[in-house]
């Protein structure tokens, strides 16, 4: 297995040389918001971004940064450290960042959440 294609580590010419071989991109998605008292808020990020690794590494497959906040629920909201944004602010960000992935050669996202 090799290491992970992190996008955010590599030069315009190594991302343009790999999406030409496979045009995919993993894109993990984990929220800030609690889950229990004793776990950290980052639970979702940490696991998404493992899976995102081991299947970069796996599969050599071009991976993005880790979109770290997403749409909470009610329930989660008054708890310490908690951050969350609206469900249309989310999708309407995603459009815009799929849109722009998607001018740079990528034919297909694979959201890890």
């Amino acid at each position: 297995m090799s290491a992970p294609l992190h996008l955010k580590t590599l030069a315009p010419d190594e991302v343009r040389f790999i999406l030409e071989r496979d045009a995919r991109l993993l894109v993990p998605v984990g929220t800030c918001e609690q889950h229990g008292p004793h776990l950290p808020l980052g639970c979702d990020s940490i696991i998404v971004e493992r899976l995102a690794d081991d299947l970069s590494a796996e599969f050599e497959i071009l991976r993005a940064p880790t979109i770290e906040y997403g749409v909470n629920t009610v329930t989660t909201r008054p708890f310490p450290g908690n951050a969350s944004v609206r469900r249309k602010t989310l999708h309407r960000w995603m459009n815009d960042l799929l849109g722009s992935w998607e001018q740079a050669g990528v034919d297909s996202f694979i959201i890890l959440t």
